[in-house]
């Protein structure tokens, strides 16, 4: 247990409990929930202390996707904190989450695969209906291309047959489904980038993906 206290304040800490002192406690608090706890906000800057870019960006994605906070509100809050250790993260990621990118495995694939290769720009978090069906990862509307993200390590039996019957509904209108795991963002980005690359152009893209920073990019220049 996380216990806030004001900086004067120095209480002897029971087992279990780590105690935080800070000036702005009670700005911090929201006292409309009893037992008072930090604003969801606050409580988004503490957690991001630490913790990996793949931890910072599934808070945040959750706390966007559930209406609990905006990008304006953390900014002004983070604007505040002169001394967060990830200020410069967080200004970062705070822009791509703010345009869509709403999970791990989406952060990643808008830079590393998307950015960093100069691929068109996706229609993200936007639902479309198709044979009643919603689909909020990547849109390509111009190739009528769909990239759907799964950034779990596993992948049971029931959802592949729901993935299965969805891509299958967004074919009836001309639709074309790619499908892409975490193992493919996170580990072969540049394959993956190649071979979307390739599936955009027979869908009618006159651009080409270019080469990455990576070592041994396998785009080809």
């Amino acid at each position: 247990m996380h216990l806030l206290v004001d900086a004067d304040v120095t209480p002897d800490a029971p087992s279990g409990v780590r105690v935080h002192r800070s000036r702005h406690a009670e700005r911090r608090v929201d006292g409309l929930h009893w037992p008072w706890r930090t604003r969801v906000e606050e409580t988004i800057l503490d957690l991001a202390e630490t913790g990996t870019i793949d931890d910072v960006t599934a808070l945040l994605g959750r706390a966007f996707q559930r209406g609990k906070t905006t990008e304006v509100t953390l900014r002004a809050l983070l604007h505040g904190r002169s001394r967060h250790r990830r200020r410069r993260l967080l200004d970062d990621v705070l822009s791509d989450v703010a345009v869509g990118a709403e999970s791990a495995v989406e952060l990643r694939f808008l830079r590393d695969v998307e950015r960093a290769h100069g691929l068109p720009t996706g229609r993200r978090q936007v639902v479309t209906t198709i044979g009643g069906v919603r689909l909020r990862d990547v849109a390509y509307d111009e190739q009528q291309v769909l990239v759907e993200l799964d950034g779990r390590l596993s992948h049971d039996g029931e959802d592949r047959v729901r993935d299965g019957v969805r891509d299958r509904r967004s074919a009836t209108r001309a639709w074309l489904t790619v499908r892409a795991f975490w193992r493919d963002v996170a580990g072969t980005p540049c394959e993956l980038t190649a071979e979307l690359g390739e599936v955009l152009q027979t869908r009618g893209w006159d651009g080409a993906p270019n080469p990455c920073r990576r070592l041994g990019c396998a785009v080809g220049g």
